[in-house]
């Protein structure tokens, strides 16, 4: 019997890969899976860890400031792409999915030359430019967001979570597992797997100008990795936590999603497809900040389902710490102050009920 390998296409963020890891984990463990993604270093940290097979392609994002580049890179992507695909159908049956963002055209284009399958899964509310130019080529199209966009054809399935994501710890033990006090309530910030700048500058900004609200609680706080090989973000973080006398836990990278979304009574982040796929099935009450620079706000559309439920507050991300503060400080500060009110969201998201979305995929792949 010959090999059945899968090769997923996608990356620039932990949002497009993290769903797919969630597919390969539900594939049977005798298929051999490939991961197309970006030459970006998160992407390489992200797979490295995992221990998955992967090719960095040289594809970039399109722009009007470097036209010529953008093509260049994208005719290299799928050359090769084609390579990867020709030396793996010498071994076994090959099909494609394509997880969204600027890897998947060229991806999805080779595939299409060497009449590879191609499953699409379209992870944001709003679907992007690459989906939708992906969806005249695949043969399955599913998404875990919903939203007024989202084609009526494409099977809906519930959230790609990866399963170290759902851990069967004891708050307390998470609590422990991320070296914090188990005793006490823990908010979780996080700005994804790149950081935010913004969500990083309005909480320092919120702790240095009301440390009170943080009596009784503690703080797990992904900042990102530096763009510039630096730490000053991390230190200042962290010097504002230190003279504000609050417990907090600053890192720039979290290998253990699971123990942090386990551990949070509350969540500050962004509302990226995965970030929003993991308050829904971990069930943690968050405060929103969508990624501002996106013109079809397709983050704040991403969130509105847990919103409507009552599982979430979305609240705009001005950009400079001072306009974010007086919303920030009044949303997170009553949450903080209010176990009931907790509660309510909590038993909100988990009355969502979400299904396993990775299995339904990975089940259908099988097929």
């Amino acid at each position: 019997m010959s090999d059945r390998i899968v090769v997923f296409a996608g990356g620039g963020t932990g949002g497009h890969l993290y769903p797919a890891l969630a597919i390969a984990e539900r594939l049977p463990p005798e298929w051999h899976t490939l991961f197309l993604c970006s030459a970006r270093p998160i992407d390489q940290q992200i797979l490295s860890r995992a221990e998955v097979a992967f090719t960095a392609l040289p594809a970039t994002p399109p722009t009007r400031k470097a036209p010529l580049a953008f093509a260049r890179n994208f005719r290299a992507s799928f050359r090769m792409t084609r390579e990867q695909l020709r030396i793996r159908a010498k071994h076994g049956k090959v099909s494609m999915v394509a997880m969204g963002g600027f890897v998947c055209p060229p991806a999805v284009l080779a595939a299409r030359a060497l009449r590879v399958p191609v499953t699409l899964v379209n992870l944001d509310a709003e679907p992007g430019k690459a989906n939708r130019f992906v969806d005249r080529f695949a043969q399955r199209v599913f998404t875990a967001a919903d939203g007024p966009r989202v084609p009526r054809g494409w099977q809906r399935v519930g959230p790609l979570l990866r399963r170290s994501i759902l851990v069967g710890a004891s708050r307390a033990d998470s609590r422990r597992a991320l070296g914090l006090d188990a005793n006490l309530r823990t908010l979780f910030v996080s700005g994804g797997s790149q950081g935010a700048g913004t969500v990083n500058d309005a909480m320092r900004a919120l702790v240095e100008r009301d440390a009170a609200l943080f009596e009784g609680w503690q703080v797990y706080h992904q900042a990102g990795p530096s763009k510039d090989g630096g730490d000053e973000h991390l230190r200042a973080l962290r010097d504002a936590y230190t003279s504000a006398k609050v417990r907090a836990l600053v890192v720039p990278f979290c290998d253990e999603m699971g123990h942090a979304w386990n551990a949070a009574d509350l969540a500050v982040c962004r509302s990226g497809a995965g970030t929003v796929a993991e308050v829904l099935g971990t069930a943690t009450p968050a405060v929103f900040l969508p990624y501002p620079y996106h013109a079809d706000e397709h983050q704040k559309k991403n969130a509105q389902s847990l919103v409507e439920a009552g599982g979430a507050v979305t609240l705009t991300d001005h950009v400079d710490a001072m306009k974010n503060l007086p919303a920030l400080r009044d949303t997170l500060g009553s949450l903080m102050l209010d176990p009931s009110r907790r509660d309510a969201m909590r038993d909100a998201l988990m009355a969502l009920a979400p299904t396993d979305g990775a299995s339904t995929v990975a089940a259908n792949l099988a097929e």
